[in-house]
């Protein structure tokens, strides 16, 4: 059993890892400019710990469950910050980003791995130079 604080949260949160399980994602990173499959475990303080978030934006890319979360942590100056374009969207997104499937129950804790294919995914994405 593992309990965690992390910034910006006044709760403890339990962290049950002995249902996890390995789940493909695709991770966006605009420091190096890259598109790249990864496994993760299926749940949401995972995510957030591997890509150092703990606000986030979710925006649903296809009517199968699969979402970006996108980093929106309120300390960063965009000016400074690296960014992407997704094709069908003509604004910069800043930050890292990573794709996943949320099942239907909506359950942030079993995440799925994508239906996405990874060359869909550098296809659409483009980066801001």
């Amino acid at each position: 059993m593992k309990w965690d604080i992390k910034p910006n949260q006044s709760s403890i949160f339990y962290e049950d890892t002995s249902k996890s399980r390995n789940v493909k994602a695709i991770l966006i990173d605009v420091e190096n400019q890259t598109v790249k499959e990864i496994d993760i475990k299926n749940y949401i303080d995972y995510l957030q710990r591997l890509m150092k978030f703990y606000n986030y934006e979710e925006h649903q890319l296809t009517g199968d469950g699969d979402f970006i979360f996108i980093n929106n942590d309120s300390d960063r100056n965009t000016n400074l910050m690296k960014a992407f374009f997704w094709t069908s969207n003509k604004n910069p997104i800043f930050g890292n980003a990573i794709i996943v499937k949320i099942p239907k129950s909506g359950d942030y804790n079993k995440l799925q791995s994508t239906k996405l294919s990874l060359e869909k995914v550098k296809s659409a994405v483009h980066f801001k130079e």
